[in-house]
């Protein structure tokens, strides 16, 4: 049950998981997280304020002894008695293992109240105070199952059976209604501690499984990230249901893959596509572009999504075209030994232009992608390129800079297109 809640929790995430696709990592997006700030909170702050009231009541209880008694040896005792917490914390404080010993602390509290009942002459009140106060910090801070828990409560049984006759005395000397009211008291406040040490733990427990929760989202998002559309698009209105933008568009095709497919069984052809999909799926990441989808034996990537200059968005894409292509000949070279016939090279056309950039799909299955005639005159580059070519349009064209080597090529009749389509070839 626990855990089903803390899992719903995770959900409210969903529109920062886009912000690993700029770069940022998931961790940092799943800050946004509404879990319990107040558990967190209370486990920073709690030992702090525990340790505080632990030295106010050392302090009080070092008086009490030292103001029963002239001898020596019992003022050295209540000093030491009244350093000792403030030493601890201290210890807390600046030791990187204070943390590991905050439970033992109790252990050592309840020893030297057992200590100083026993062997001084110390006021009654103030020794059934100091053992309330025991009770009660250790009822708030340690659980019932931990052995520093059951080292207190044997501790206290050993003082009040050894010194039952003094308890006797002292409740004696009271009357019976005020010790009536005292044990009422006491009662009530070890009740009110327990309570709040059962409700601390179940909060604790909520937030171990928020956190165990959390974790496995952060996984699956980073397993996912490099797929994910960028934050800024996630945290469009629901409305919104696309916009356009200037966008470079690339679309890759390997040449003569279905000839290879023909001549090799599916497995060795399907390892072959998935070692091609990583090869150039990293490229894609390095260079900052959005895969919008493979295509089989191919991919379409975007260049722009993230609100950046055209211009850089199409120098980003020429260069990786032209990182591809020493990475496919690698790629080809290490599969010339394990299959007869291998794709020849692939082809690459390049545009930029205005495109819808949406979520498009019935409401059951959407699908976030681009559209419009860019998208097409980038689909018809790529068929009119030669294997191992990349061809970029004249808009592309006009976005990169002197220190690009492109070379003019004769305009083209496209299908769906009024005008020939201007273009050059993007060499290395």
């Amino acid at each position: 049950m626990l855990e089903r809640r803390a899992i719903g929790a995770n959900f409210k995430a969903c529109r920062c998981l886009g912000a690993g696709c700029q770069g940022v990592a998931p961790e940092r997006a799943l800050l946004s997280l509404e879990i319990d700030q107040t558990s967190i909170m209370a486990a920073s702050h709690l030992p702090h304020q525990i340790f505080l009231l632990r030295t106010a009541a050392f302090f009080w209880f070092a008086s009490t002894v030292l103001m029963g008694s002239d001898s020596e040896g019992v003022r050295l005792w209540a000093l030491l008695m009244a350093l000792y917490p403030l030493l601890i914390w201290i210890l807390y404080v600046f030791s990187d293992r204070g943390a590991e010993y905050f439970q033992s602390f109790f252990v050592i509290d309840a020893a030297v109240v057992a200590v100083a009942i026993c062997g001084l002459a110390v006021p009654f009140m103030s020794a059934l105070s100091a053992l309330s106060a025991v009770i009660l910090s250790s009822s708030l801070c340690l659980s019932k199952q931990t052995w520093q828990s059951r080292c207190v409560k044997l501790l206290l049984v050993l003082v009040v059976a050894s010194q039952a006759r003094y308890f006797f005395d002292g409740f004696k000397m009271l009357g019976v209604e005020q010790s009536l009211a005292l044990m009422l008291l006491m009662g009530f406040s070890w009740g009110a501690a327990t309570l709040v040490n059962r409700e601390s733990a179940a909060r604790s427990g909520v937030y171990r499984a928020t956190k165990a929760a959390q974790d496995r989202v952060v996984q699956q998002v980073d397993s996912i990230r490099p797929y994910l559309p960028i934050a800024s698009l996630i945290d469009a209105p629901p409305e919104a249901v696309a916009r356009r933008r200037v966008l470079t568009l690339f679309i890759a095709d390997l040449v003569d893959s279905t000839g290879t497919a023909d001549l090799h069984c599916d497995d060795l052809f399907t390892e072959l596509l998935n070692d091609y999909i990583v090869t150039m799926g990293q490229l894609v990441l390095k260079y900052g572009g959005t895969l919008d989808k493979f295509t089989g034996d191919g991919l379409v990537v975007v260049f722009g999504l993230e609100d950046c200059d055209p211009k850089l968005a199409a120098k980003r894409c020429a260069d990786m075209a032209l990182a591809m292509r020493p990475a496919l000949g690698s790629l080809l070279w290490r599969w010339r030994s394990r299959l007869s016939r291998l794709p020849t090279g692939q082809r690459i056309g390049i545009h930029s232009g205005e495109c819808l950039v949406g979520s498009f799909g019935c409401p059951e299955r959407l699908n976030y992608t681009v559209l419009g005639r860019a998208v097409h005159i980038a689909a018809r580059l790529e068929q009119l390129a030669l294997p191992d070519e990349i061809l970029v349009s004249a808009e592309t064209a006009e976005l990169l800079d002197e220190g690009y080597n492109l070379e003019d090529r004769l305009p083209a009749n496209v299908s769906g297109l009024q005008s020939k389509l201007c273009h050059s070839a993007l060499l290395d």
